[in-house]
């Protein structure tokens, strides 16, 4: 996890915008500077130079949290770290996605025929409606990466536009389908 220490000024927004683009989990912390808490000797330990933006990552290897300040710094840091990640565990970014649609059976030969990816049919129920309308229904899951995702979507409404679709990003994924293929 990684603090950031800030306000709203552009040189903190930028570091946030940047944590949220490589979608690194992290918490804010507002820093009073206008009332002197850039001084205060608990923010002093981490930024010796009294300014914002700073960032603390607390997963950096070692025995305590690295403080890391000054913008250009903090940017760097972050695209170096990133880019260790994808050397290590590969820049493959998949996608799991569950589709709740009375349409399953099209959508799932859709998925197997033209995406060419595996898909897992399970029973479920699903409800809707002020009076809790329920009824069986088949739920599809299906790992996509991301850059399916778009062509994944515009398939689905194509064939039921009203589907019930979630997306998460998975960490790790094993077995099936799953293996490294140029895209279609």
């Amino acid at each position: 996890m990684i603090k950031l220490y800030g306000i709203t000024s552009p040189n903190v927004l930028k570091v946030a915008l940047m944590l949220e683009e490589i979608g690194a989990e992290y918490s804010l912390h507002y820093v009073p500077i206008f009332t002197g808490g850039q001084f205060d000797p608990a923010f002093e330990e981490i930024s010796p130079n009294h300014k914002v933006p700073v960032i603390v990552d607390e997963d950096a290897e070692g025995d305590k949290a690295l403080p890391i300040f000054e913008s250009g710094a903090i940017l760097i840091y972050l695209a170096a770290s990133r880019t260790m990640d994808f050397l290590i565990e590969g820049i493959e970014e998949y996608t799991g996605v569950t589709i709740v649609s009375p349409k399953a059976e099209e959508i799932s030969t859709m998925i197997t025929d033209k995406l060419g990816r595996g898909i897992t049919a399970y029973k479920g129920m699903h409800g809707y409606g002020k009076r809790g309308h329920v009824s069986d229904i088949n739920i599809l899951f299906t790992v996509i990466t991301r850059l399916e995702i778009s062509r994944l979507r515009a398939e689905v409404d194509a064939i039921d536009p009203h589907a019930f679709i979630v997306m998460q990003s998975l960490k790790d994924t094993k077995g099936g389908m799953i293996k490294k293929r140029p895209l279609k």
